[in-house]
């Protein structure tokens, strides 16, 4: 599963194309975010990608989830993962 990390400057329109073109080529995809802004970047980026795929009659399917990651001083690190798949209406 191909896996989109998602960082407070992103700009939600490019991480919705990205979104679809990952889903058309693999059917699933985990769009990674680490910080209050970066989260809100990937929801407007999954908002835009259910927009770009409504004209398809397909909508996107999501699960959110958290991961635990150490940073480089052994730290924990949470990340919130949507774990994103592609449905027909």
């Amino acid at each position: 599963m191909r896996e989109l990390r998602v960082s407070a400057t992103t700009e939600p329109k490019k991480l919705a194309g990205a979104i679809v073109k990952t889903l058309k080529e693999d059917n699933r995809v985990q769009v990674k975010a680490m910080g209050a802004q970066a989260v809100a970047q990937s929801v407007k980026g999954l908002i835009v990608a259910r927009v770009y795929l409504a004209s398809e009659a397909k909508d996107l399917d999501i699960t959110p989830a958290f991961d635990i990651r150490e940073d480089s001083d052994g730290a924990e690190i949470t990340v919130i993962v949507f774990h994103v798949g592609l449905r027909s209406l």
